[in-house]
């Protein structure tokens, strides 16, 4: 039986509300996955949790994993955006994550996955975790920008900005 139009509440007095993303990310290529998971389809779903959650493991292929991108603490943010028409749906789950430095091997991997299809895992200050990408909507890579910060004062290193291109809700 499908889900229905419920009441969404605030907080109570004894639940936490922490904001931000964990200091690191989770990025999977596509490919080396076998089973991608997705929340249940909204017909389908036998709660409106069971819509938003996802319950199963990923299967990868053999050898292939998530791989851990760094970020530097309160310098990641995630986004859920609604970007659709009035009668559609859909919009854009986006995640900024900061990588302090400037190193060679990291370069070499934001050029190689600039066009690769992604399945990123978000851990929540929460402990809950945001999954960004699907088979049939891929999270991207759409920028990188190196920033060289001003000698004495900032950080230099490189912002992620990772996206399904669409996100159907």
């Amino acid at each position: 039986m499908p889900t229905t139009l419920q009441a969404v509440t605030g907080l109570s007095a004894t639940q936490e509300n922490p904001g931000g993303i964990a200091q690191k990310i989770y990025v999977a290529n596509t490919e080396d996955m076998t089973t991608i998971q997705q929340p249940a389809d909204l017909a389908a779903a036998a709660t409106n949790e069971a819509a938003a959650l996802i319950s199963a493991n990923h299967v990868f292929a053999s050898g292939k994993q998530f791989h851990e991108f760094y970020c530097t603490q309160n310098k990641g943010e995630l986004n859920m955006d609604n970007a659709a028409e009035i009668d559609a749906s859909g919009g854009f789950m986006k995640v900024k994550v900061f990588v302090p430095g400037y190193d060679a091997s990291n370069f070499g991997t934001l050029r190689m996955a600039k066009g690769g299809n992604f399945v990123v895992l978000v851990p929540m200050a929460d402990g809950s975790i945001a999954q960004l990408g699907t088979s049939l909507f891929p999270a991207k890579l759409l920028s990188y920008k190196f920033m060289s910060a001003q000698l004495g004062s900032g950080v230099r290193g490189v912002e992620l900005d990772l996206r399904p291109c669409p996100w159907p809700s």
